[in-house]
Formats: structure tokens, C-alpha cells, sequence
């Protein structure tokens, strides 16, 4: 079911709020982009889905990867998964104590095609979905943490270590962020 969908009527949907936020690993210092926080400036509640709207970053010519996975530390979920072997072993992921590296993105919330090296990759909405629901909303979203990875469990080599990556974020929210439901009087 995507709650975001317009039917027929252009009315507004007043059972959810919409929210869009934008980041960038720009707004962060002493940090790589392929790993970073951003605080919202107004926390959101009741948070019941998230999609990608973009996502731009730059890939390194040395990258060996032919995705790049998208965590986000607040927006873990587990109908969003990966499968198959350990990269280049014979045993299958599986949560343990001492996770393997490619176990530490076991939840990604977008994986991004590689389309080139040395090039600006763009992922724009209508070309796959990244949606997810959340069944118990996320009481509190008052930070955002991006990590970028390769196949390969480790961070996703950038240009250089300061390139910036820009995410766009369309959060869906029950109607408590901006105030009580309140019916128009005549």
C-alpha cells in the first residue's frame, strides 16, 4: 500500500503529514561523506514510511562495486534485507557478535546502481522504488545518519575523502506533527 498515492480527488491527504528533507554530508565537518549525521531542526514523529527522492554522490575510479547500499542508523527495518554469500566466501551472512563486514548493512534502505567510475552517480525516484513502512512508527526522528557501503562491507570509496553526498528523504508521518486534526467549521 503506498500512502503517499493521489487517487482521483485532488484533495490533501489529512490523515498523514509529508515531510521532505534534504541533507548533505557538506553541513558536516571532519567527517567523510560515505559516513555522516545530520540533526533536523524540528524532530518528526510518528514517522510510518520513508522513501528516496535522490541521492548524488561520486564514486572513486578504484571502486570494485557494482552497488552502493544506503543505511540509515534511525530507519532500520526488517523488511529490507540482503542475502547471499559473504563476499568471495562460502558462508551465508548471520547476526553474531563479531558481524562480518558485509553483515554490518544487513538492513539497507537503498541500494544504488554503480554506473561508471570517476562519475557523479544520480538516483532520482522514478527509477526504482526505495520505499519503506514502518508497522510500529518511529516514535522520534530528530537525527539522520547516512552510511554509504560497497559489496564489500566497507565504506563506499569516494572521489575523494570530502566529496559531498546529497540525500533527499520523503517522510510520511501520522498527523501529530504539525497539530490536532481539527474538522472545518461552516
Amino acid at each position: 500500500m503506498n500512502i503517499n498515492n493521489t487517487n482521483i480527488s485532488n484533495a490533501p491527504n489529512t490523515s498523514y503529514e509529508f515531510f521532505t528533507i534534504h541533507t548533505d554530508s557538506s553541513t558536516v565537518s571532519g567527517l567523510n561523506g560515505n559516513n555522516y549525521t545530520t540533526h533536523l531542526f524540528r524532530p518528526l514523529k510518528d514517522v510510518v514510511q520513508v522513501s528516496i527522492v535522490n541521492a548524488v554522490f561520486s564514486n572513486s575510479a578504484t571502486i570494485n562495486s557494482p552497488v552502493a547500499y544506503l543505511t540509515v542508523d534511525e530507519l532500520q527495518s526488517q523488511f529490507n534485507e540482503i542475502t547471499g554469500n559473504n563476499a568471495g566466501q562460502s558462508n551465508v551472512l548471520s547476526v553474531s557478535a563479531f558481524p562480518t563486514s558485509r553483515a554490518q548493512f544487513q538492513n539497507p534502505l537503498a541500494a544504488f546502481p554503480i554506473t561508471g567510475s570517476t562519475t557523479t552517480q544520480i538516483y532520482k525516484q522514478t527509477d526504482f522504488s526505495t520505499q519503506t513502512q514502518f508497522i510500529s512508527p518511529i516514535k522520534k526522528l530528530d537525527r539522520i545518519t547516512c552510511r554509504l557501503w560497497g559489496v564489500d562491507g566497507n565504506y563506499l570509496v569516494l572521489n575523494t575523502p570530502n566529496d559531498t553526498v546529497h540525500i533527499s528523504f520523503r517522510f510520511t508521518c501520522l498527523r501529530s506533527n504539525l497539530g490536532p486534526n481539527k474538522k472545518a467549521s461552516r
